[in-house]
């Protein structure tokens, strides 16, 4: 099974940053450290975790929330 992350979700990913940054500074890098975890986890066992089709054939997405940052 191949591993990418889409560059949609990794600009999604370094506003997010941006933005609890601003809220108290370290929260950025908090943020972006659990989603390196999460992706980690995926990586390593994809299948613990809920898949979503892509339409046209992309092939599945696979999802996890990180419940200190919505």
């Amino acid at each position: 099974m191949s591993f990418r992350v889409l560059d949609d979700a990794r600009d999604d990913a370094v506003s997010a940053a941006r933005w609890y940054e601003e809220r108290q500074t370290g929260l950025g890098n908090e943020f972006l450290d659990a989603l390196e975890q999460v992706l980690n986890r995926i990586q390593q066992s994809p299948d613990s975790f809920p898949a979503w089709e892509l339409s046209g054939g992309l092939g599945d997405v696979r999802q996890f929330l990180l419940a200190r940052f919505r």
